[in-house]
């Protein structure tokens, strides 16, 4: 993430220019935000937190520390902000702000900043470096307390407000950020299972074994949506229908048990059959989901037993298939 915010900024910076230009500094170095409009998503049961910072453009070493005085401009926050969100270059910001009628200030309480540097107030932007990171924490309890921030309608407005000897380039002094959440177990799930179809008496009409073939054709994969901190909807039922919309819902237990409960307009009203639950491993690609259900399909009830193992994920725009963190492969 930190080298798409450096490559996005210096591309600004640098857009046209001849080979020596390239490898040689400009006479001006500045300062500023990568993206003046964002939306951020943070992982619930992954840390509730997001990284941004301030980057460096105008030179190929940076060869001192440099120290920029940043803080929350709530001015920022206003309808033409709103508008730019809105209508948004990147797809999915749009997308997710057709269900935002408007924004509002994030609430001081439910965050803290930590800069490099670590001083309050203050982003270092170190030797040898192009990025000054701020990390973005939230009060988990606080924050999910609301269920509708699943949507970005709180931002978070920050500016510089100091290049302290470093100049900041006009018009990227500020970065409005939207921020939502998703659930853990979001995105896209390789399916297999099997399911015995049984008629009024209980007798075995048949039983059917779909295996999770990979890769998987797209209208075998199942996809998890997040709509509560602790919640999913999947958009298919057993080997009979994939669709578009929700077909159960999915709710995340503390000992990650997970209960099956139906939801209004789906093709087949589901029920619990048994134990359903999902492996919490610390490596994304390592995921698992264990479904446990029946419903009817005219006289004759189904009973399935689905095994969802993760394929990706679609976070702020960035296809997440494996982790990134070399520290879980330790």
């Amino acid at each position: 993430m930190k080298t798409r915010i450096i490559i996005l900024f210096l591309a600004a910076l640098c857009a046209a220019s001849c080979y020596e230009d390239y490898v040689g500094d400009y006479s001006k170095v500045a300062c500023g935000f990568a993206n003046q409009t964002d939306v951020r998503s943070v992982i619930v049961g992954e840390g509730m937190k997001f990284s941004t910072g301030v980057a460096l453009g105008g030179t190929i070493s940076n060869d001192e520390d440099r120290t920029v005085a940043i803080g929350i401009d709530y001015s920022l926050v206003n309808n033409d902000t709103y508008n730019l969100l809105k209508n948004h270059t990147f797809s999915y910001i749009s997308t997710l702000m057709k269900s935002v009628p408007s924004i509002s200030a994030l609430p001081a309480g439910l965050y803290d900043l930590e800069t490099e540097g670590g001083n309050a107030g203050e982003v270092l932007i170190r030797k040898g470096s192009h990025l000054g990171t701020i990390t973005v924490k939230l009060d988990s309890a606080a924050f999910l307390a609301d269920a509708g921030r699943v949507f970005p309608k709180e931002v978070l407005p920050l500016v510089i407000s100091d290049g302290k000897g470093t100049d900041v380039i006009k018009g990227r002094e500020s970065s409005v950020i939207g921020i939502r959440y998703e659930n853990m177990l979001f995105g896209n799930w390789y399916h297999g299972g099997v399911s015995e179809v049984k008629d009024a008496g209980g007798n075995l009409v048949r039983r059917d074994v779909y295996t999770a073939k990979i890769p998987q054709a797209d209208n075998l994969v199942w996809t998890l949506t997040t709509v509560e901190p602790f919640a999913l909807t999947a958009n298919a039922v057993g080997p009979e229908y994939n669709g578009s919309s929700a077909q159960m819902k999915l709710t995340l237990g503390a000992d990650d048990g997970i209960t099956i409960s139906p939801v209004a307009g789906a093709r087949y009203s589901v029920e619990p059959d048994g134990e359903s639950r999902f492996v919490r491993s610390k490596l994304l690609q390592d995921r698992k989901i264990i479904l446990s259900y029946k419903y009817q399909s005219g006289s004759d009830t189904v009973h399935a037993r689905d095994t969802l193992t993760f394929r990706n994920r679609i976070r702020d725009g960035v296809n997440e298939w494996q982790d990134e963190n070399s520290a879980k492969y330790e």
